[in-house]
């Protein structure tokens, strides 16, 4: 019986230190995460508020507490006979859809596929130590949610409103947004005619001008060319000085030129 006591005790505690030395990894693990994403590292080891840390790194920190209320109103709404459990499925079925978008934004932060997001929500224990200690995976922010989450996350819904609010639709008729791609600049809608006033009067067309002919082209005349004028010397018979040929006396001894 003491052989057996011993070997029970020893079992335990094996695996004990076991528990123990698979927290430790795991809070490495995670705390080398965090490193990688830029934040603190301490963070990871508190609970719940490294939670919502994880949250902001990968994705929005309100998708957390979503998710918070989403487990323990289920949680609690279990207690409750009859209606209570069927009450708590929905809040299931949003923790299972967040949780599976919160795996691809993961993914996609440190840029990975859907396929290695498959990857964390099946063995997550796996592809977070390839998150953590892979040097060739970087990290690269949250990316754009696809569908319904981007616009929640963004807040698109209340800036679309605001915006349809701002433009003056008149009710029934569709906003500024309607028919037009997201984030494209939206055309101006034409002013909606008021009952009991006159329609407004649609601006004259403006009359294209009159074409005019073009002038006829004049063909250029030749100018006549100036004669070159002649230069002449003269040569005085006398002194033998050079004179200008217009010149009648030589301009050195006076003598008549030729």
């Amino acid at each position: 019986m003491r052989g057996f006591g011993f070997i029970t005790g020893g079992f335990i505690f094996g695996v004990f230190l076991a528990f123990i030395a698979a927290w430790v990894f795991t809070a490495m693990i995670r705390w080398r995460i965090f490193v990688k994403a830029g934040q603190e590292g301490w963070k990871s080891l508190i609970p719940i508020y490294g939670d919502y840390v994880e949250y902001t790194i990968v994705w929005d920190g309100k998708w957390f507490w979503i998710d918070l209320a989403a487990v323990v109103g289920a949680s609690l709404l279990f207690m409750i006979p009859i209606i209570g459990p069927t009450i708590a499925v929905a809040g299931i079925i949003v923790a299972m859809v967040i949780s599976v978008v919160f795996a691809m934004q993961k993914a996609h932060a440190f840029g990975k596929d859907d396929g290695f997001a498959v990857g964390l929500m099946v063995f997550e224990f796996v592809f977070n130590i390839l998150l953590a200690f892979n040097d060739d995976i970087v990290y690269q922010g949250p990316q754009p949610t696809p569908g319904f989450f981007s616009k929640l996350r963004n807040s698109d819904l209340k800036q679309m409103y605001a915006q349809d609010m701002h433009q003056g639709a008149p009710q029934g008729q569709p906003g500024a947004y309607a028919g037009a791609p997201y984030g494209q600049p939206q055309p101006a809608q034409p002013a909606q005619p008021v009952y009991g006033q006159p329609a407004p009067e649609a601006p004259a067309a403006e009359q294209p001008a009159p074409e005019t002919a073009p002038a006829a082209e004049q063909p250029v005349q030749p100018q006549p060319e100036a004669p070159a004028q002649e230069t002449s010397i003269k040569v005085c018979p006398k002194c033998g000085a050079v004179c200008g040929g217009s010149d009648r006396f030589c301009s050195e001894c006076g003598s008549p030129l030729a």
